[in-house]
């Protein structure tokens, strides 16, 4: 049971660090408007 519960929130987890870290760069560069030229 709990490794079944570890499995199933170790996707979940993994993801949620990924967006945050991702956010966290995103904040840090600031992304501008892409620009077509």
């Amino acid at each position: 049971m709990t490794a079944t519960l570890l499995f199933g929130l170790f996707p979940i987890a993994l993801l949620a660090a990924a967006v945050l870290r991702i956010s966290t760069i995103a904040q840090s560069i600031s992304i501008t408007p892409f620009d077509p030229n």
